[in-house]
């Protein structure tokens, strides 16, 4: 007897990107791709329609990233296991896909070799996160455990507190302006002054501050 495929909802604003994976994983006899979507809007509609048993979700796509459809499925308990699929590199990130409760992080550069396998770990209850992602996050771990100080005590206004936590979560300045009705060029003052204050460099400092802070926990931010 048959195992029941595993049912897969794939979600990624690249066209080929999208018929690469679909015809990657038809080849597989246990899987079997039952909704395909190019934004994340279209991926939350699918997953509650086509109720998948995994979703492999790109973390930047229009409308809405991958990372925002798993914080909308938090809010009422993730419908299926998700996967991320992404071009970022950075161990940063993997903190961001673990507080959202995602499974799975999967490099694009290496899905083609990677994404079976993810997906039939994942299937059997397990986690699957890119090697070169994973020791980069047991590194980064161990330094931070040795070396790390306590946060800063900078006072953030509310209005800059509450961009750099938008930034860590990969929201763009204009998304960041519409949510926070604030103009752009608040929003751009408002990130400056407290890179500023806190003194980091570059957006995966802004993650990694946020990390340390707790931003990034489920339902910490919408």
């Amino acid at each position: 007897m048959h195992a029941t495929p595993v049912r897969i909802l794939l979600a990624d604003d690249h066209p080929i990107v999208l018929a690469g994976m679909k015809g990657l994983l038809a080849a597989e006899a246990d899987m079997e791709v039952v909704a395909e979507a190019t934004n994340g809007l279209d991926a939350l509609t699918m997953i509650a329609d086509k109720k998948p048993d995994i979703a492999v979700l790109d973390m930047s796509m229009p409308i809405l990233g991958g990372m925002g459809v798993a914080r909308r499925l938090q809010e009422s308990g993730p419908p299926c296991k998700i996967i991320a699929l992404t071009v970022h590199e950075e161990a940063a990130y993997l903190h961001q896909v673990q507080a959202l409760g995602m499974v799975g992080y999967v490099l694009k550069r290496s899905a083609t070799d990677d994404l079976v396998r993810a997906i039939r770990i994942v299937r059997a209850g397990g986690v699957y996160f890119d090697r070169s992602i994973r020791s980069q996050f047991v590194d980064a771990a161990g330094e931070t455990n040795r070396t790390a100080p306590a946060a800063p005590a900078v006072a953030l206004t509310r209005d800059e507190m509450e961009v750099l936590k938008m930034v860590a979560l990969g929201y763009s300045n204009r998304a960041i302006s519409d949510k926070l009705m604030l103009d752009l060029t608040m929003v751009d003052a408002g990130k400056s002054h407290a890179m500023d204050k806190l003194h980091l460099r570059s957006r995966i400092d802004i993650v990694r501050y946020a990390t340390d802070n707790g931003w990034l926990k489920p339902n910490s931010s919408e």
